[in-house]
């Protein structure tokens, strides 16, 4: 047989194995998947003030890795706005910006960062941004509940909010400390100790954030693990501080989404701060039941208590002060139950109720809960009811 013919058998063979579909891919290069596309398409759709743009250089995975546009993208230059320098790719129409917005932000949390600090790095970084920027609702609320899934092992104390004159690191600030990390990184490593980078990471620690210095600070630190040695005392300080920068990041990002002027994004990040967070600050977000009274945020909240049921006993909630907790806990529920003019919203108060009661009825009357309530309190029909003992509730 030529060389020709067994070419073209080898070809034919090959062909029988390969689908049309992964044909299809190879030609078009489908099969390539960068997290980076996604972070330059989120770049070139958003204008620095957050705002969308209608017009932007939007690329595939395909074109990306064959632009050099794309190799100059790297997680410290999150949130910079892109440059309108020649050899830019063409400007495209966006129809509708708050859809492709909303579809990048999912491509991108869908990457695996298990193992890959700068990927995490970046995508808490890019949910901070969104829900504090983005205009669209449902950006805000995917956002909001992604920190949910990537802080779930920091243990955050809380949203976080800063005084109006509370002072904040600046650019120029920033950089400086970047600057003396890297070179106290550079020293540890090169075998000179520790203790420069022990005094550029204390001097990063000591320095107050607002939300958006924070999630550029975090990005460009978590860079220094890329590639890292594990088992390095270098490695494990800056691991630290890449948790620690992603703890602020976090706390910072839910003290904005929990003053959202939507009441789905506060449900959000009631829901996120409790999965960021231990039994007491579970506890303590507990008050979104008396505080939240629109639909949307207060549904999405009960839907937590429904699925984890009342908060534990901790060390600084415990005993009697447990006790008469849960007992407003369940105050408020009957006063959801019977009260919230939406029917959703008081049908799943009496769901949770049956979660956390152990002889409450199997019931979505409210009636029936009505009389389970006021035969535990001892309360004749005609006297004040759990709606009025919910109303005084503080």
């Amino acid at each position: 047989m030529s060389k020709t013919l067994r070419l073209v058998a080898a070809l034919g063979a090959l062909l029988a194995c390969v689908s049309c579909e992964s044909l299809s891919r190879i030609a078009s290069l489908d099969f390539v998947d960068f997290p980076e596309t996604r972070i330059a398409n989120l770049e070139a759709l958003h204008l620095p003030s957050g705002n969308h743009r209608y017009t932007a250089s939007l690329q595939s995975d395909s074109a990306y890795m064959m632009s050099s546009q794309g190799r100059r993208v790297a997680g410290m230059h999150i949130g910079a706005p892109r440059s309108s320098a020649p050899g830019e790719p063409k400007q495209n129409v966006v129809k509708n910006p708050s859809e492709t917005c909303l579809e990048l932000l999912g491509e991108l949390l869908e990457f695996d960062a298990s193992g890959q600090p700068r990927l995490e790095a970046i995508q808490i970084a890019w949910c901070a941004r969104l829900l504090d920027q983005d205009p669209f609702v449902l950006t805000r609320e995917r956002a909001t509940l992604a920190l949910g899934d990537l802080g779930a092992d920091l243990e955050i104390a809380g949203p976080l909010q800063l005084g109006l004159a509370e002072p904040r690191v600046d650019a120029e600030r920033a950089g400086e400390l970047l600057s003396d990390l890297l070179a106290g990184y550079r020293s540890a490593r090169d075998g000179r100790g520790l203790a420069e980078l022990e005094g550029a990471i204390a001097a990063i620690e000591g320095e107050t954030y607002d939300l958006d210095g924070a999630r550029r600070m975090l990005p460009a630190a978590a860079a220094l693990l890329q590639g890292a040695p594990e088992g390095r005392p270098e490695t494990a300080a800056v691991t630290e501080l890449v948790v620690w920068l992603e703890r602020r990041t976090v706390e910072l990002a839910l003290g904005q989404a929990v003053l959202d002027p939507n009441s789905r994004v506060r449900g959000a990040a009631a829901v996120t701060t409790v999965r960021c967070g231990n039994e007491l600050l579970y506890a303590r977000m507990m008050s979104v039941l008396a505080e939240e009274s629109e639909g949307p945020g207060l549904f999405a909240f009960l839907g937590l208590v429904l699925e984890r049921g009342f908060p534990q006993p901790s060390k600084e909630l415990a005993g009697d002060e447990y006790e008469n907790a849960v007992e407003a806990w369940l105050d408020t529920l009957m006063g959801i139950s019977v009260q919230h003019p939406e029917s959703a919203v008081r049908a799943r108060a009496m769901q949770v109720l049956a979660r956390v009661t152990e002889d409450g009825p199997d019931s979505l009357r409210e009636e029936d809960w009505e009389a389970w309530y006021l035969a535990r309190r001892g309360i004749e029909p005609g006297k004040p009811t759990a709606a009025d003992a919910s109303s005084e509730q503080p």
